[in-house]
């Protein structure tokens, strides 16, 4: 590997050398430091690992963008085109309706674990910072919506009591657009600690 392509493709995916170590995939964060610059090579097993991650994550990424180029097909119906014209008149809405998709990110580790335990010890939530802030990147200048929005499973677990509403993908979408204060379709939310923006930024470096 040329130098900095393992750190490109470690810091890609949200891993620290912190994460390498925890997971016994490095024995310090000096050896990572090796690996980074070039100084040392890295072991199969951990670019296996961490190629795996990447192609999973840039798949992720392909799935979003296809499902929401198909709900842009089905918005442009004629069907829903005359449903989205009585709903826009009778709220008084002006905005044009485009796909919306929210991403998920957690603040720790367990909040990760506890939503999606499969992942538990295996994948640190800021594999999900690294998700967002590329699915950020892919839809910039596409017109779809995209929300930002902190999981907190207790809270939605207390939502689907409260409303009755079934545990799925799109519970958990209309979950997360009400906590990202967007109220239909086409609306950008945005968490108030400026999330996305965040992520944006961290994502340029």
């Amino acid at each position: 590997m040329k130098p900095g392509e393992f750190k490109d493709l470690r810091e890609g995916i949200g891993y620290s050398a912190e994460w390498l170590v925890y997971r016994k995939l490095a024995d310090s964060v000096e050896t990572v430091a090796k690996w980074d610059s070039g100084e040392a090579v890295p072991p199969e097993d951990v670019l296996d690992e961490l190629n795996s991650m990447e192609k999973g994550l840039s798949n992720y990424i392909a799935k979003c963008i296809h499902n929401l180029e198909q709900a842009e097909k089905k918005l442009s119906s004629r069907k829903s085109q005359k449903a989205i014209a009585a709903a826009k008149k009778k709220h008084n809405i002006t905005e044009e309706f485009r796909p919306h998709f929210v991403q998920f990110v957690y603040r720790t580790n367990e909040d990760f674990w506890v939503d999606l335990p499969e992942a538990s010890p295996f994948v640190p939530a800021s594999f999900k910072d690294a998700q967002a802030a590329r699915l950020t990147k892919a839809l910039e200048n596409t017109g779809f919506g995209l929300s930002i929005v902190y999981m907190d499973p207790e809270a939605y677990r207390d939502w689907l009591k409260e409303t009755g509403a079934k545990h799925g993908f799109e519970a958990r979408q209309d979950w997360g657009l009400k906590q990202a204060g967007a109220i239909h379709e086409g609306t950008y939310g945005e968490d108030g600690d400026g999330l996305l923006n965040r992520l944006r930024d961290w994502f340029s470096k």
